[in-house]
This record gives C-alpha cells, structure tokens and sequence, in this order.
C-alpha cells in the first residue's frame, strides 16, 4: 500500500492560531482608526498579533498531554488534574513569553518585569485554562476519529478477507463435483 506522509493534527491546530492573531492585529488597526485608541504602530500590531501565536507553539505541548494521558471512561477524575495543572503551567508559559515578546517589540513599561509577568499571568489565567482544555477536546475528538476510521479501514478489510475465503470455500466445493461429473461422464462414455 501507498504509505503518504502528512502533518500531524497539532500542526493543523497550531496554524489555526494564525486567525486569531490576524483578527487582534486588525483590531488594534480598526481601533486605532476609530480613535478609541492609540494609533496602531508596527509594533503593537506586532504584539497583538504576536500574543497569539505564541499559543501555537504551546499546542504541541497540549497534544502530548492528552495523548499520554487521555480523559477516557474510568480514569477521568485521576487525570483531570493533571489537565488542570498542566493548563495552569501552560498559562504560566504563554504570560511569561509574552511578557519578553512585550519586552521585545514594545519599549519597557515603568512597571517591573515580574510585576507585569504576574499581572499579565492573572489576566490571561480564565481564558488561557478554556484554551487549554478547548485544544484539549479538539485533541480527543480528533484521535476518536482517526480511530474510528482506523476501525473502519480493520472492518473493510475483514470483510473483504472474509468474502474471500467464502469464494476460496465454494471453490473447494465446486471442485470435487466437476471431478466427479468428469469421471461420470467418462464412465457414461
């Protein structure tokens, strides 16, 4: 069988991060049109889009996490916390990088570093454990479905064995009848 190679479901999901950081970087841009806020520089349109993207090199991470330890019937309240934990250091992760991504492309704020990290590690904390456990679902769903059609293909092709040895079964039977007509007509002769 033809073997191809293709990108794994994480590289999907981490490229969708892209949306969400075109969609925050046009919406300072907007913004800043309208005059609700500061024009939009360069390197704020950098960060708010750039915040986003940091969460797609998180998603692999997410990945892993569910795959060595997925929420499946009997182990769910063992592993939730493991889940909850990770989402927690994961938006450690995604505040901390993007307090340097900040530090980086935005001129230093007054306010200290680990001020800012815990403030923006505060901020980001509701919406970064659903992110984390949204990421986690499209994980789950989407090895359900790879199996289930790795299930289907196992199906398939037991059908299809299973049909063939039914024909391989009444071979074996037509034989012997078309040996015995043979030799009967033979005898008939």
């Amino acid at each position: 069988p033809e073997h191809r190679r293709t990108l794994p479901v994480w590289a999907f999901v981490s490229a969708a991060w892209i949306g969400p950081a075109i969609l925050a970087a046009f919406q300072a841009y907007a913004q800043g049109k309208l005059g609700n806020w500061q024009p939009a520089t360069w390197q704020s349109l950098l960060w708010e889009g750039g915040d986003w993207l940091l969460y797609a090199l998180l998603t692999p991470a997410v990945f892993w996490c569910g795959h060595r330890f997925p929420l499946i019937r009997g182990q769910v309240l063992r592993r939730l916390p493991i889940h909850l934990v990770t989402s927690i250091l994961l938006c450690l992760a995604w505040a901390s990088a993007g307090t340097v991504l900040r530090w980086m492309v935005l001129e230093p704020a007054n306010q200290p570093t680990w001020e800012r990290l815990v403030s923006w590690f505060l901020i980001s904390l509701p919406f970064g454990v659903a992110v984390y456990f949204a990421v986690l679902g499209v994980q789950h769903a989407t090895t359900w479905f790879l199996e289930a059609r790795e299930r289907e293909t196992q199906a398939a092709r037991l059908s299809a064995q299973l049909a063939e040895a039914r024909l391989g079964a009444l071979r074996m039977q037509l034989q012997p009848h078309f040996l015995f007509n043979s030799l009967n007509a033979i005898t008939v002769i």
